[in-house]
């Protein structure tokens, strides 16, 4: 299988490693400092805070970011563009943390969830 592609002159790209370089000509490799922007997802309520035990995940049907997050009264937010966060439609029932599967060929799993002792969940959205 041939994973290389072509990234056009004068278009930045985010290598993580060499996977799907083919070829390096007239390249330089530029490591930027990264810019602290302090929290960006905070407890609506001042008095609380929220804890995360995962990454945001991108739906690209519904063309915006969901973060399941572990607080008194919030569980789930959502974001347009990965910087500023609302409290999601739904409380996701206690869900942590879910996934989503993009090759599992029944929609209805599209979105996978542990539940600790309680074993695990699927749903279409990741909320229901």
């Amino acid at each position: 299988m041939n994973s290389s592609f072509e990234v056009s002159a004068g278009r930045r790209q985010l290598f993580l490693g060499d996977a799907g370089i083919a070829e390096v000509r007239n390249l330089t490799r530029t490591l930027h400092q990264p810019q602290k922007r302090g929290a960006i997802v905070r407890s609506s309520k001042p008095h609380q805070t929220i804890q995360t035990v995962s990454t945001p995940v991108w739906d690209p049907d519904e063309k915006l970011f969901k973060f399941w997050v572990i607080g008194t009264d919030e569980s789930y937010r959502i974001s347009l563009d990965g910087l500023h966060w609302t409290a999601g439609p739904k409380q996701t029932n206690g869900v942590s943390m879910a996934v989503r599967d993009p090759n599992d060929p029944n929609p209805k799993y599209r979105y996978k969830a542990a539940l600790g002792n309680d074993g695990f969940a699927v749903s279409p959205n990741g909320i229901n």
